[in-house]
């Protein structure tokens, strides 16, 4: 998984620098983090890694980091494989 592209995509919907996203980003703290928000998230993992996830799969993800785990779960990839920052 091209972790840098989830990155760059989720900086952009919730116009925060990049640097400020990791893997213990809180979501929710981020007033952008709703109902649109979420299902722009699933059609960007849809266009770029062709998985589908539900909307329940997203709303669980507390941090930037389930969203990474739950996308590497789906790609059967190991979570050190594809650690960058």
């Amino acid at each position: 998984m091209n972790k840098i592209l989830l990155l760059n995509e989720l900086s952009n919907l919730l116009e925060q620098p990049v640097e400020n996203l990791n893997d213990n980003y809180l979501l929710e703290s981020n007033p952008l983090w709703d109902s649109l928000t979420l299902v722009s998230t699933i059609a960007l993992i849809d266009r770029h890694y062709a998985i589908v996830v539900k909307g329940s799969d997203i709303q669980n993800c507390k941090t930037a980091g389930d969203i990474f785990m739950l996308l590497n779960q789906r790609l059967g990839c190991s979570t050190h494989e594809n650690n960058v920052k």
